[in-house]
């Protein structure tokens, strides 16, 4: 039998209950009948003690714990207080025959018992939340902060700054772009004006930081938001919240400030996800993901685990990338069974028996090289593993009876310049010819750049500034798509349990960024800046080996399908290449590439790739094809 926890509070309830019920008499009389009501006051009010004490441990009142109270526990006391009354009217009535009672003391009753068991309740939080009392001023070991937002993240901000978890904060006030807001206060600080009053509002009361509290902002809001504070305040550092999604799925809290980063100012607001409809799709499955080290797949990894898989499989070809991975796994999702797999996909005795073993209902095949000048320089080695790894896995994938399989592509398979690019553009073809051919739902989603991979121009933009060397940009002109890494495979899962086979599903990455702006948006959040405008040079280097100026994500822009969800297309175009042309054309591709015949495996890929136009010279000779500088 559970113990109860209560007894001290209890015997407070009850000694209120019985004083409610004789002060009610005190309150409903003149003071000259006192006398007159005195005996029934004494001879009923232990009754009323005692049925009140039954009732409040019959109600469940003290299954709450008085320091967590809210409203819902002030809807108890007043449950509580009504049953509690109304079974002591019934006794009293029908023991004593009302004993000369007057009806009124019960109603005067329920208010004094409902003031005194919700101020017991409420007490401990009134305790711990004295700070907010607002002739309490800042101190000198306290940062005086501004709150952009004053929302309900900034609202929480506040209370756990002065109720002492951020204790090294002081929030001076808000600041919210909300007219209706403006001149009001939330927890009794005051909403001091909008963003345009923010230097005033800043020098005025010392300030050295503004916490952007508004978690669902997306990255234009934020820049603007940045912008407006390197303009007007740039000696004062701007902070922000965490991604709603991090909040909302528990990785981090409220409390937990960060200094503004690109990744944020590029950040969109979600839209149309179905997260409720990518946990069926992944719960209870075996989930097997390729390539489970790298950016793509680590994040892949960490989003099926949190869908509750059957098992996850990660595999991966660089042992401290996979142990890096599946030691994050085991500290945060420790209850997710799963197995580290050291192959690689290009050789088909390496990852065909993993697929055989485990039966994966769903896989994901995210493992290539993706670094293009490299692949330039060794296409060879590029096509082997590029293209091979993803037959080996297809047909293990067809063979095992899997139900799902994803390959990861990329907007450089769009009228492809390099190596990369057409070796992409190669195995998007082999799993659209695939899919007509098997039980499985093969699908491509392809999508652009993701921050935070390896070989990002951001860390190398940092590390230029941080020196103060020339931000080297290859053109002016350079435009690329972005996306958070978590964006798209939110976007890659969803678009994964559409249920559909042989579609190439082509991501929103919204308008192209100018990679020149992107350098200024670093140097600004670096604090390279000086009157707002960022203060670098740059270099510009040209384009390397297999680089564009701009990518496109679809081969006809004009000819894409919806699926229902605006954030994912399909894409419309489909190759002329029937299976036999196909499969004659690897049988080359990959013979050439294996054979280390460079010359080859350049004329394979393009007979595969029609459209592919290279512009590294010695493969343009090759080829006989005018370069092309852009998409």
């Amino acid at each position: 039998m559970k113990k109860f926890s209560h007894p001290g509070l209890l015997s407070l309830d009850i000694l209120a209950a019985g004083v409610a019920y004789f002060g009610a008499y005190l309150v409903r009389l003149e003071p000259v009948f006192y006398g007159l009501y005195l005996p029934t006051m004494e001879k009923t009010t232990p009754v009323v003690m005692v049925i009140a004490g039954i009732t409040f441990l019959a109600t469940g009142l003290y299954r709450s714990l008085p320091r967590y109270a809210s409203l819902d526990t002030l809807i108890a006391v007043a449950r509580s207080c009504t049953a509690a009354v109304a079974v002591s009217a019934l006794a009293i009535f029908i023991v004593w025959r009302g004993a000369n009672v007057p009806r009124s003391v019960f109603l005067i009753q329920w208010m004094l018992m409902f003031l005194a068991l919700s101020g017991v309740r409420l007490w401990p939080r009134l305790w711990r939340y004295r700070p907010l009392i607002p002739i309490r001023v800042a101190r000198a070991d306290r940062i005086p902060v501004l709150i952009y937002g004053a929302g309900d993240a900034g609202a929480l901000i506040v209370r756990e700054m002065m109720t002492g978890k951020r204790a090294d904060y002081w929030p001076v006030g808000f600041i919210d772009d909300d007219s209706g807001k403006q001149g009001r206060t939330v927890h009794g600080r005051p909403v001091l004006g909008s963003g345009a009053d923010l230097e005033k509002l800043a020098r005025k009361a010392d300030v050295r930081e503004v916490l952007v509290a508004i978690p669902s902002a997306s990255g234009a809001e934020l820049r603007r938001i940045v912008e407006r504070c390197g303009t007007q305040v740039p000696d004062v550092v701007v902070k922000t919240l965490p991604s709603l999604t991090d909040l909302i799925e528990g990785r981090v809290s409220v409390t937990q400030f960060h200094e503004v980063r690109i990744e944020d100012l590029l950040k969109r607001a979600p839209r149309d996800l179905d997260p409720e409809r990518v946990r069926e799709f992944i719960r209870g499955e075996v989930v097997l993901v390729t390539g489970a080290g790298g950016s793509i797949g680590s994040e892949l990894c960490r989003q099926v685990a949190a869908c509750g898989p059957a098992e996850l499989i990660l595999f991966e070809q660089g042992e401290y990338n996979l142990y890096t991975t599946d030691s994050e796994l085991e500290e945060r999702f420790p209850g997710v069974r799963r197995q580290s797999v050291l192959g690689d996909a290009s050789h088909r005795a390496s990852v065909e028996p993993v697929i055989e073993r485990t039966q994966p209902g769903i896989l994901f095949h995210a493992a290539a090289y993706k670094h293009v000048p490299l692949l330039e320089e060794n296409p060879c080695e590029g096509v082997a593993n590029n293209v091979l790894g993803v037959l080996n896995t297809a047909e293990a994938a067809d063979a095992a009876g899997v139900k799902h399989f994803v390959f990861i592509s990329t907007d450089k398979a769009v009228h492809p310049v390099s190596v990369m690019g057409a070796a992409k553009r190669v195995g998007e073809l082999f799993i659209q010819a695939v899919a007509g051919r098997s039980d499985t739902n093969f699908n491509v989603v392809r999508f652009g750049n993701v921050l935070g991979s390896s070989g990002s121009v951001i860390p190398k933009f940092t590390e230029q500034i941080r020196r103060g060397l020339p931000v080297t940009i290859t053109d002016p002109q350079m435009t690329r798509y972005f996306m958070l890494t978590s964006e798209a495979v939110q976007l890659v899962m969803q678009a994964a349990s559409l249920n559909r086979s042989g579609d190439i599903f082509v991501l929103d990455m919204g308008e192209p960024v100018s990679i020149e702006d992107l350098a200024r948006d670093v140097a600004q959040l670096m604090g390279a800046a000086r009157d707002g405008e960022p203060q670098i040079e740059f270099e510009y280097t040209g384009l390397r080996p297999g680089e564009k100026l701009e990518e496109r994500l679809c081969i006809q822009p004009t000819d894409q399908r919806p699926t229902g969800f605006g954030s994912i297309l399909v894409e419309g175009y489909r190759s002329d290449l029937g299976w036999d042309e196909i499969r004659a054309g690897l049988d080359r591709l990959v013979q050439a590439a294996r054979s280390g015949e460079v010359e080859d495996t350049i004329r394979a890929l393009a007979d595969l790739v029609p459209e592919y136009a290279p512009v590294t010279a010695r493969y343009v000779d090759l080829l006989g094809k005018a370069p092309k500088t852009s998409a």
